[in-house]
């Protein structure tokens, strides 16, 4: 028996619907997978259902009626007799389409989807902050996604492009979270309220606007019969307000800063990470994100002493190995730069980004057969990604430069 025998036979006569939009494939393919497997795909309107899916495109979908058609019909679904609803990525884990404990081999580094959707490796390490992006497993701190992931940022980087930031995605998935129950447990994450028609997430008694800067919260004023008031102040006052009276925790600093980064005040953010390190002392995530700023900012010093830092602090930081490489590659210290590489790879043999790094370094070096075994290595490890083309050509260059 094969395992899709295998799991039409477990799941045979399993009722669901589908609300919204699937992202990882069209209609049609979805229809197909689910009736393989031995599920019935019914209606929204049909009863009863044993699951409910939540296609996580309509999720990330530009259009305001999409999201507001799905929070009606989860609300609706919901009063209905009892069904277990499931995320898309967890209903195609359960289809056997996503391994439950995949290994290395079958998952994606930030850098790797930062290449497959064409955004800044920063900008996929945010959306991992804000919680939209969930790594399957972590090796000395690399996270690693599966391929639902990878589609999930695929839409956010559709967004963006649309001009659509992550700061109002998280206030559209605040609204649907008011009318869905299901929904609303899901966003109990982003601590998310509304204050004078504008959105805040709150930390203990404050407010933080999507700019950065504290507001007060005047609710209670307001509601006593005082004039309403945002009392905004700005960053280098709410910082030296915190320094001054501890109101602020580093939680709350590092959401401030991430907010900088989003909104590209990079010396902003390079501010409020220093005075996290000149409150609370050395912190190996805090000297990363640091350097990752001032390498963004055009510092490359700067960010070259951040990532030396990082390693001091932590020596097992397998990204700071790989960005402090990238850095000394820039600044010409090629040899420093190869054992930052090599760094990397002797703390985790697998770790395909260094690999391919390597390869190209050692290429620009004229080291030309010690750079085959890294492109290889790395093919093996990522045999379909966005390096791939380069590393295989690399090889058949040298395959026809062999002597016959």
């Amino acid at each position: 028996m094969t395992g899709l025998d295998q799991t039409a036979q477990s799941l045979a006569g399993i009722r669901l619907v589908l609300l919204g939009r699937p992202a990882a494939m069209n209609f049609q393919e979805f229809r197909r997978e689910v009736t393989a497997r031995g599920l019935k795909l019914v209606s929204s309107s049909e009863e009863p259902a044993d699951w409910i899916v939540i296609g996580e495109k309509s999720l990330f979908s530009v259009e305001e009626n999409e999201l507001q058609k799905l929070a009606e019909e989860i609300a609706r679904k919901q009063r209905g007799p009892h069904a277990e609803i499931l995320w898309e990525s967890e209903f195609w884990r359960r289809l056997g389409l996503l391994e439950q404990s995949p290994g290395v081999r079958s998952l994606y580094t930030p850098g790797l989807i930062a290449r497959l959707v064409n955004v800044p490796v920063s900008v996929i390490r945010q959306w991992q902050r804000r919680g939209l992006l969930v790594p399957t497993q972590t090796v000395c701190r690399l996270a690693y996604f599966d391929y639902q992931a990878v589609i999930r940022a695929k839409n956010l980087a559709e967004l963006a492009k649309a001009g659509v930031s992550v700061r109002r995605i998280l206030g559209r998935w605040r609204d649907l979270a008011q009318q869905s129950p299901f929904l609303g447990e899901a966003m109990e994450r982003w601590p998310l309220v509304v204050r004078w028609q504008q959105a805040f997430f709150r930390y203990g008694d404050k407010l933080v606007d999507p700019t950065g800067q504290f507001h007060f919260d005047f609710s209670e004023t307001i509601a006593e019969g005082c004039l309403p008031g945002t009392g905004i102040i700005s960053l280098e006052k709410s910082l030296a307000h915190s320094f001054a009276t501890g109101g602020s925790s580093r939680d709350e600093l590092l959401w401030i800063a991430d907010v900088c980064e989003e909104t590209n005040r990079l010396a902003d953010a390079i501010e409020v990470y220093r005075f996290i390190l000149a409150t609370g002392g050395p912190q190996a995530e805090v000297c990363f994100r640091l350097a990752d700023v001032l390498y963004r900012a055009g510092d490359l010093s700067g960010a070259r002493e951040r990532y030396f830092m990082t390693l001091e602090l932590d020596p097992e930081y397998l990204e700071a190995y790989l960005n402090l490489g990238s850095v000394l590659v820039e600044l010409g210290d090629r040899e420093l730069a190869m054992a930052a590489y090599e760094g990397a790879l002797r703390l985790h043999p697998d770790f395909p980004d260094a690999h391919f790094l390597l390869a190209q370094l050692l290429e620009e070096m004229g080291r030309h057969q010690e750079a085959e075994k890294h492109w290889q290595r790395f093919l093996d490890l990522v045999p379909d990604g966005p390096w791939c083309e380069l590393a295989r050509s690399h090889l058949a260059l040298k395959k026809e430069n062999q002597p016959h």
